[in-house]
């Protein structure tokens, strides 16, 4: 599951990083059909022919692109991947301590596995594995209840003490902003 989120953000990063330039060098380099495309004539047939080998280039040009680009993130993930999920953890506010047990779970036995996970639902949400469990348990309108009544809490918990999130608010407006630049560019 870890892995999976790790994997999940590299690649969501990974390609906002790509992205930045691609798209205009690519579509600049692109070939143009330059016939009509509405009226073909047998004399149009060698444009097309042409057109076609110069797409046929390009697509293959984009792909080795592609692959490079794409085995060039893959070998960072995997040298990185202990720093990346230190820092994954110190945004969510855990020690490097909790980030050196994580990166040992493949050693560790399930008691402690649950453990960790129960202290970080605990830390984040105010529950426990079992409060799940007896969560998932429950019909679809005693869920729909406590899903109410849990997000009352929150946000009476949030105007309460609004200084609490206001780390993580900052950072998702930072996150937005970003996007939104993005975006606009």
């Amino acid at each position: 599951m870890k892995r999976t989120i790790i994997f999940l953000f590299l690649v969501l990063s990974g390609t906002f990083l790509f992205s930045q330039q691609s798209p205009v060098m690519y579509l600049s380099i692109m070939p143009k059909y330059s016939g009509n495309s509405c009226e073909i004539t047998d004399a149009d047939t060698a444009k097309i022919s042409n057109f076609q080998n110069k797409m046929s280039i390009f697509r293959e040009s984009l792909g080795n692109d592609l692959n490079e680009r794409k085995e060039a993130l893959d070998n960072f993930m995997e040298n990185n991947e202990d720093q990346i999920r230190e820092n994954m953890l110190g945004q969510q506010g855990y020690s490097k301590e909790d980030a050196q047990k994580l990166k040992n779970a493949d050693n560790m036995s399930e008691e402690e596995k649950m453990a960790i996970a129960n202290q970080m639902l605990m830390d984040k949400m105010g529950m426990d594995v079992n409060d799940f469990k007896n969560l998932a348990e429950m019909d679809t309108s005693a869920q729909k209840s406590w899903a109410q009544g849990y997000g009352t809490m929150m946000m009476a918990d949030a105007m309460a003490n609004p200084q609490k999130n206001q780390e993580e608010q900052k950072r998702f407006k930072d996150q937005f902003d970003l996007v939104s630049e993005q975006n606009y560019d």
